[in-house]
């Protein structure tokens, strides 16, 4: 495991000096979400972000292709009777989480006790498409692109529960803005009208990385979300994805456009 870290940490020291156009987004959104940073301290968290994406390239290979029951040593997962609890309610659940970079190891790790549907974004790559999916479907009780509503419906109406991230820019349509890091943030309404619509249950998911030694850990609890109010909703989601990134700023996704949707009038910052 000790030789995986490094070739982690390999491929995110390249990540950082080749992936130009990945390291701009990811010092824009430093720069948006971390004002009182100094220059050096931005650019050491800017490393330390391409560090950890390195990492989650290996950890996203470890989930894919190898049984997670010979991880869960490395593992300390809490909250599991909240989900079992919302659940036994028989109305679905929705499990809320972030784009962290330990998103797929903890998908994996939380597949050996929990049975969910997850969400994702396919790929433009076929072949990636093809690999992706098919890990997906041996790890997890269903695999729901991020768009299809009805699928996802269909799946709290039954009384199951699918896994939800609700923290990327999908564009205007079905979204409001609301802060995160006290910059406005185009939120998907969408985990409001499914939780609120159906009467589920909403769960929150967090997921952090241990690098000494390496190891996990998730935490599962429950939330108030799902009023009829969708932009408290899309505040009280950002506020909570918000904290999280805070306490371990280095895993979170910076390197996705958070913030390419603008208020009326407002230039792009990418």
């Amino acid at each position: 495991m000790a030789l995986q870290l490094r070739l982690g940490v390999v491929i995110g020291w390249l990540g950082l000096h080749l992936a130009k156009r990945r390291r701009h987004i990811a010092n824009v959104n430093l720069q948006l979400c971390f004002p009182a940073l100094s220059d050096d301290e931005r650019a050491a968290l800017l490393a330390a972000t391409f560090r950890s994406t390195g990492i989650a390239v290996l950890e996203t290979a470890l989930a894919w292709l190898r049984p997670p029951e010979t991880l869960q040593a490395r593992v300390t997962l809490t909250g599991v009777e909240h989900l079992d609890a919302a659940m036994a309610d028989g109305r679905g659940v929705l499990m809320l989480g972030g784009h962290f970079a330990t998103l797929d190891i903890a998908g994996a790790l939380l597949s050996r006790v929990a049975k969910f549907a997850v969400t994702y974004r396919p790929s433009s790559n076929p072949l990636v498409e093809q690999l992706m999916r098919a890990a997906r479907l041996r790890l997890y009780d269903g695999v729901i692109e991020h768009g299809d509503a009805r699928a996802i419906a269909r799946r709290l109406r039954a009384g199951g529960a699918v896994w939800y991230a609700a923290d990327q820019d999908f564009g205007p349509r079905h979204s409001v803005f609301a802060p995160f890091f006290g910059v406005p943030a185009a939120t998907i309404t969408a985990a409001s009208r499914f939780v609120r619509m159906h009467r589920s249950r909403a769960v929150f998911v967090s997921f952090f990385r241990d690098e000494h030694p390496w190891r996990w850990r998730i935490d599962i609890r429950p939330i108030e979300f799902g009023s009829d109010d969708v932009a408290q909703d899309a505040r009280i989601i950002n506020a909570l994805i918000e904290a999280e990134a805070r306490q371990a700023p280095a895993q979170y996704l910076w390197l996705h456009r958070r913030f390419k949707t603008r208020p009326a009038g407002e230039a792009r910052p990418y």
